[in-house]
């Protein structure tokens, strides 16, 4: 039996990570930084913690852990750039890495899973998939940061000897998922239309349950030390064919205006929104292989079944 740490335990993919860990007999020590759960589990043992403040975690706290995953961390930046919001991101999503992985280190642990993002790669793919091989370019204050944090982590590897898996997942797909997926969600339960020009694009992403058993074997196969991988579901999707999986969950009929894409981009991009533009009609498509070949995974659950679940959580929080 391993012992995992895992950070962000309270968060949308720390939560499910840790029950599906449990589920397989692994015992766990789940940090959070808000208050932890009132109702808690034998094989996971809570710790709530700050890991922006120095010696966030007691010593005790990696006694027999094998593993650290890092899943914490600032989601988005703050709406207003401004060098106290730039200070906050550094140092959770860069410098409380570094120093987490730097103290198991020193007790010892074996292997550091770090959850980074396929948005260092870029905003968009263009006609090529992005690949493993080809050189981060973050556009974002945010995919900024996680870049930075591999950079950091690669740095404490060379020098402690610890094992440092980088995982980059692209758009997560599962029950309590929130940004951009969310806010289709409400837009097709609305009966609100897309204009046409979201057909023609190809974009990958994820679903929760996937992204977890991916990195559950990550953290314990002996090929993942050293590596960084790209993971996402095997059939990319238009985004046009993403609001229809989640009108049809909805049970709704999927609607489209006949804007193409030229007329959509001569409409936003006057008003500051070429980044909506590419985010609703440009490529991101992730090459996979590397995580085929060299560690045998393949998503298991149907991305549309992860969809369905997603807006059926969605519609269950909306009533409660």
């Amino acid at each position: 039996m391993t012992r995992v740490l895992v950070t962000g335990a309270s968060g949308f993919i720390g939560a499910r990570l840790i029950t599906l860990l449990a589920e397989a007999g692994q015992d766990v020590v789940a940090v959070a930084r808000r208050e932890v759960p009132s109702t808690r589990q034998l094989s996971i043992c809570w710790l709530q913690a700050d890991l922006t403040q120095p010696n966030a975690l007691p010593d005790d706290a990696f006694a027999a852990v094998d593993q650290v995953v890092h899943l914490a961390g600032q989601a988005h930046s703050n709406p207003r750039d401004t060098a106290e919001s730039r200070r906050q991101l550094k140092a959770t999503n860069v410098m409380a890495p570094a120093a987490l992985a730097h103290q198991a280190a020193t007790a010892g642990v074996s292997r550091f899973v770090f959850v980074s993002s396929a948005t260092v790669h870029g905003a968009e793919s263009g006609a090529t998939p992005f690949s493993e091989t080809d050189r981060p370019k973050p556009i974002g204050l945010y995919a900024e940061s996680k870049a930075a944090a591999e950079t950091a982590l690669q740095e404490v590897a060379a020098q402690s000897g610890i094992g440092l898996t980088v995982v980059r997942p692209p758009l997560v797909c599962g029950p309590g998922v929130k940004g951009n997926l969310a806010r289709l969600i409400a837009w097709a339960d609305k009966g609100w239309p897309l204009p046409s020009a979201v057909n023609h694009n190809r974009r990958s992403l994820i679903g929760l349950d996937d992204l977890c058993r991916f990195i559950e074997l990550a953290a314990r196969h002996p090929a993942a030390e050293g590596e960084t991988f790209l993971v996402a579901d095997d059939a990319p999707m238009s985004t046009g064919d993403l609001f229809r999986q989640i009108c049809l969950a909805l049970e709704r009929t999927p609607r489209f205006l006949p804007l193409p894409t030229w007329l959509l981009a001569a409409s936003l991009r006057p008003l500051g929104q070429s980044g909506l533009l590419t985010r609703l009609c440009g490529n991101f498509e992730l090459d996979c292989a590397k995580a085929h070949s060299m560690l045998g995974w393949r998503p298991e659950t149907a991305i549309g079944t992860e969809i369905a679940r997603t807006v059926a959580a969605e519609l269950r929080g909306r009533r409660a």
